[in-house]
């Protein structure tokens, strides 16, 4: 993992509602979490993001220096 600079916002990796699929998840962070992300700077990475980037890592086509920039220009913790 690369040094990140304390001017980027902590990931916070979430799976909330492990027991539903994908397409009928709503609402996946609740309003609590959310205002906890706020407090501490924090921005969600949610479970399926990472695994589609652990996809890419071991297929070879992982664009590190994109996924990091993405990652970092994202605002507010339910982005």
């Amino acid at each position: 993992m690369p040094f990140l600079p304390r001017n980027y916002s902590d990931p916070l990796i979430a799976n909330l509602q492990i027991n539903c699929p994908l397409a009928e998840r709503k609402g996946v962070f609740p309003e609590n979490c959310i205002r906890t992300a706020e407090r501490f700077d924090q921005v969600f990475l949610r479970t399926e993001q990472l695994y589609e980037a652990i996809c890419a890592k071991q297929g070879g086509t992982f664009d590190e220096k994109r996924w990091w920039s993405e990652l970092h220009a994202m605002e507010g913790p339910g982005e």
